[in-house]
């Protein structure tokens, strides 16, 4: 409710594309989501990306900025 007690006029488009970006989540997600319903989820052996090691290499490449810029830059140096 911050964005509504100053004046923000933008406010019902940066709701509304965070609600069209959860929307966009649950239909990529709808698989596994699908079990919350009752109903069956389709089995696929296709390579899932959380599997991927890429991922968690640019999850430590991420980590370890942000763990220096917090150490020896400081808050208001921070990138993030």
């Amino acid at each position: 409710m911050i964005t509504l007690s100053y004046y923000f006029a933008f406010t019902p488009v940066i709701t509304g594309l965070m609600l069209l970006a959860n929307i966009l989540l649950i239909v990529w997600e709808w698989n596994e989501l699908k079990i919350i319903f009752n109903l069956r989820p389709t089995l696929t052996h296709e390579k899932l990306m959380e599997n991927d090691k890429l991922w968690s290499f640019f999850g430590l490449v991420l980590f370890v900025q942000t763990l220096f810029c917090k150490l020896f830059l400081g808050e208001e140096n921070a990138i993030f």
